[in-house]
């Protein structure tokens, strides 16, 4: 099964946090594969325990705002998936 993975690095507390839309589960951890893992667990747990996994639905979308000063965001993360 392939689920969508939103993952984005906390400045302020200096670490990850992951999200599964689809599943509405959430982990946090100190890396990238660290919170990758976690969710990763997080799943097999519910399919191991006989859940019927609620897929909830969600759009992912771009959006485009004007730059005055003409750059590109780079956030410095990659896709892990």
């Amino acid at each position: 099964m392939k689920f969508t993975v939103l993952i984005e690095h906390d400045f302020a507390q200096s670490n990850y946090a992951g999200y599964v839309p689809e599943l509405r589960l959430s982990a946090v951890g100190d890396t990238q594969e660290e919170v990758v893992s976690a969710l990763q667990d997080m799943i097999q747990h519910e399919l191991d325990r006989g859940s019927v996994l609620p897929v909830h639905r969600f759009e992912v979308q771009s959006m485009s705002v004007p730059d005055v000063k003409g750059g590109e965001i780079n956030h410095g993360l990659e896709s892990v998936v």
